[in-house]
């Protein structure tokens, strides 16, 4: 939107546009995971790592975060890293440990794990394992040119928890452990591959969120045909595993202030036969950000896939109006609109102010209004950030951003300082 307003001698071209600045930091090293071992039976000696000899028995390794990278196992990979992927899982004895049929691995977790109203998909948990989806031997090659086939290579666990470590609530009937979905370790990121991996990689970017869930809606057969680079994209930043809802067990009991279930210890349960299931980690789900809630509201998993439909600065209507713009004023994104963002300049007590109503729970944009006596050239422009809101009792805020006196004459904007 550009529109030029004359206010008391100051004449401005304001301009409704916003700026990228890049991803936004990874979360994962503030997330919760299990941090303490309190039991553990059903340890086996039938297999050990065929690199180290060591057996598969060590409990210490489902603490902390998921593997992000394992090993080469000598045959059909030789490289000393090898980002964990859907074809490829954790698999030595240091990054998993195994539940042999009847035995079961008692967990505690870092913090108290809530049923939070913003937690993506309505998950609270993750739990990681080591199940892989069925395809060719991977080979640690170019993610875009080995397809996945339907199945998923499972030894599936049950998931129980406790708010005290004696009273169990148990996910009978699924979701299990060491099922779909298989973890990712690293986004797929060919524009940004992370160096320290080696020269050899040119694909896989920052480690994965354990904290953000997969979307449930995307299902093993929907792997089927599809390449390694397509269905990470899916992932995103998402590092996969069994996610699960504790509104599910109707018997845990909520917390009498808040109204939400919550848990501290998670029990895994090998039933008795021939499966003897992994555990790599155990992740709560964080909140996530109103503007990401928004996303998940109006695309699906493959359209937020794609930043030319779901990212901040596309305009899946095609009216020249951005996802932020939109979601800043309360539109829908497959809405064409006429008119999307009002942003105006008057004069007030406080003297100069760029003015602009905004939803009020999209209060997770980092914005600035900035000036320029040129508008070819905004890299010295001067920036307003500390403001004031008034609420107008309708879902919306009016924001009001005092000018300073050098911006006696000029160009003026709002920008998105940082994407969602």
């Amino acid at each position: 939107m550009r529109r030029s307003t004359s206010c008391g001698g100051l004449t401005s071209w304001l301009c409704g546009c916003v700026l990228a600045a890049g991803l936004p930091a990874m979360a994962w090293a503030q997330s919760n995971f299990a941090a303490r071992v309190v039991a553990f039976t059903g340890a086996t000696y039938g297999w050990a790592d065929p690199v180290s000899d060591a057996y598969y028995t060590n409990t210490l390794v489902t603490l902390g975060r998921p593997t992000v990278d394992t090993t080469g196992d000598g045959w059909d990979i030789e490289d000393p890293v090898v980002p964990v992927n859907p074809l490829y899982p954790a698999w030595r004895a240091h990054e998993v440990v195994t539940i042999a049929a009847g035995g079961e691995l008692i967990l505690e977790m870092e913090e108290t794990v809530w049923d939070h109203p913003d937690n993506p998909h309505g998950l609270d948990f993750t739990v990681f394992g080591n199940a892989r989806q069925s395809g060719p031997t991977w080979r640690n090659g170019d993610p875009a040119l080995t397809n996945f086939g339907a199945g998923t290579f499972a030894e599936q666990a049950r998931v129980a928890v406790s708010q005290d470590g004696e009273t169990w609530h148990t996910f009978t009937n699924g979701p299990f452990a060491d099922d779909f979905a298989p973890t990712l370790g690293r986004i797929y990121d060919p524009a940004q591959p992370d160096a320290s991996l080696g020269a050899w990689n040119q694909w896989w970017g920052a480690p994965t969120d354990p904290a953000l869930p997969l979307d449930p809606a995307i299902t093993a057969a929907d792997f089927n045909g599809q390449t390694v680079a397509q269905v990470c994209r899916w992932y995103g930043r998402s590092a996969g595993g069994t996610s699960f809802d504790l509104a599910a067990l109707e018997e845990l009991p909520a917390d009498p202030e808040t109204g939400r279930k919550w848990f501290r210890y998670v029990r895994l349960i090998q039933p008795a036969g021939d499966a003897e299931a992994e555990i790599d980690a155990v992740a709560a789900v964080a909140p996530v950000p109103p503007f990401v809630r928004w996303q998940i509201k109006h695309f699906d998993w493959r359209e937020r896939a794609d930043p030319a439909i779901a990212g901040p600065l596309a305009s899946p209507a095609q009216d020249g109006w951005s996802n932020v713009q939109k979601y800043l004023t309360g539109l829908d994104p497959w809405e064409p609109a006429e008119h999307a963002f009002d942003l105006r300049l008057e004069l007030s007590a406080n003297g100069r102010e760029v003015i602009f109503e905004r939803q009020a729970a999209a209060d997770d944009l980092a914005l600035a209004v900035q000036w320029t006596a040129n508008p070819a050239d905004w890299i010295a422009a001067g920036a307003v950030t500390d403001w004031l809101t008034e609420d107008l009792g309708d879902g919306r805020v009016r924001v009001r951003a005092a000018l300073p006196d050098e911006a006696a004459a000029c160009f003026v904007r709002l920008v998105l300082l940082d994407t969602p």
